[in-house]
């Protein structure tokens, strides 16, 4: 077994051991051991185990061991405020395998890999070398005024944004970036930028002047790097009750054309959830900002609807493949087919498809190199402030072409 590239990103500290059968654990922790890897063996509530222990940076599982709830650790792991690294083991068939995955994924833990015993150490080694060191941030602890403060914040528009480029993946080069809210909160600190979306949605007037502030502040981005010379829509999500709301087409046109702007500068992003679960109000303002030539973009595809079948019903320009189907091929053979199926069937249909979430080479090698594909993720370029993506957006299409070339690279030992 080899030792851990000096070079890689993982920086290993301790990994633990979940499995039932004596000579598969102790092969494993022979040949950790050789590489200098500590490792320990868990307690029979795995929570508390990495509760009381937060230095172990992975955990070795088999979830179905005779006699233990395997659903149930990984119920416990994803409560812990900073829970392990995954890789997943058994003998059962590839898709209960596959199944335990998504479940641990569906619950936000972090999935090195999914692997069919026999397993070597190697095996086990090289995708979690491929994994990175996958941290977990903590979870902050909020003020009790801060749902006042994220509303103050909102009116007087004191919030910031990040932009995530979008590559193209025919050339590699930028193909516009989408705005986020950074998550800075006057008074209070980081906070979520989904938690910020969810207190501006309890109030009808916040939501609206959020969704306001994001696209004036996304237009404004749009500008200045099409005066770079970077060429790209801005994507702007909205949450659904401002796109039901009154004058909503007409506040998105005024702000397009005061700019002296083309609707085509612009897309509009919606949940997947949200465009299915629409008023007719709201599907009838669809209607018409795809009538005036605003992109519309399906986001979040195959987080929780099958939704394929309704692709044709909807008035959109963009299909954005989520990311836990993404972390799900890693793994997943049925899943890799649904990603170059919803291309396949997007792109016979002129609509184009974006993958949210390559963060590692082998999610890029997954992904054709043709026209109508896009991809976001900090495998390339992280979401990144107004002044940053200016300086590094010329630079993506050299950045991504390494990357494609240490991948075919790596695919060829």
């Amino acid at each position: 077994m080899n030792a851990p590239d000096s070079g890689a990103e993982v920086s290993f500290r301790e990994v633990v051991i979940v499995d039932d059968e004596e000579a598969f654990v102790e092969a494993l922790t022979l040949g950790f051991t050789a590489a200098g890897i500590k490792v320990r063996a868990a307690a029979n509530n795995l929570g508390m185990h990495f509760a009381a222990d937060p230095e172990a940076d992975f955990l070795i599982l088999n979830p179905f061991i005779s006699g233990r709830d395997g659903m149930l650790w990984l119920k416990e792991l994803a409560e812990l405020t900073s829970p392990p690294n995954i890789v997943l083991v058994g003998s059962e068939p590839s898709d209960v395998l596959n199944a335990a995955g998504a479940v641990a994924t569906s619950r936000g833990l972090e999935v090195a890999a999914v692997l069919r015993k026999p397993v070597t150490p190697d095996d086990i080694l090289s995708a979690i070398q491929s994994a990175g060191k996958l941290a977990h941030p903590a979870v902050a602890i909020l003020p009790p005024d801060s749902d006042i403060k994220i509303i103050e914040a909102i009116h007087h528009d004191s919030l910031q944004l990040y932009f995530q480029p979008k590559i193209g993946m025919e050339d590699f080069a930028f193909a516009g970036a989408e705005a986020l809210l950074s998550g800075d909160v006057p008074g209070v600190g980081f906070v979520a930028p989904s938690y910020i979306v969810e207190v501006a949605k309890r109030d009808f007037v916040t939501a609206n002047r959020l969704s306001a502030f994001t696209l004036n502040k996304g237009l404004d981005a749009f500008q200045s790097w099409t005066a770079e010379g970077l060429a790209g829509p801005v994507s702007v999500n909205i949450p659904l009750m401002s796109l039901e709301s009154d004058g909503f087409v007409e506040l998105v046109s005024d702000l397009v054309s005061r700019r002296g702007l083309v609707p085509q500068n612009l897309i509009i992003e919606l949940c997947e959830s949200d465009i299915y679960e629409t008023s007719p109000c709201g599907l009838q303002n669809l209607i018409k900002l795809r009538m005036k030539g605003f992109g519309i973009a399906l986001d979040d595809f195959g987080k929780k609807y099958s939704g394929i079948a309704r692709l044709g019903e909807l008035p959109i320009t963009e299909v954005k493949i989520d990311i836990c189907i993404v972390r799900l091929a890693r793994w997943s053979q049925l899943a890799r087919g649904l990603i170059r199926h919803v291309i396949d069937l997007c792109g016979s249909s002129g609509i184009s498809v974006t993958v949210e979430g390559v963060e590692r080479l082998k999610d890029l090698g997954a992904i054709p190199r043709r026209c109508g594909i896009s991809i976001q993720g900090h495998l390339a370029v992280p979401k990144l402030a107004l002044d940053e993506l200016l300086v590094m957006g010329h630079e993506i299409p050299n950045t991504m072409n390494r990357l494609a070339a240490a991948g075919a690279e790596g695919a060829e030992r």
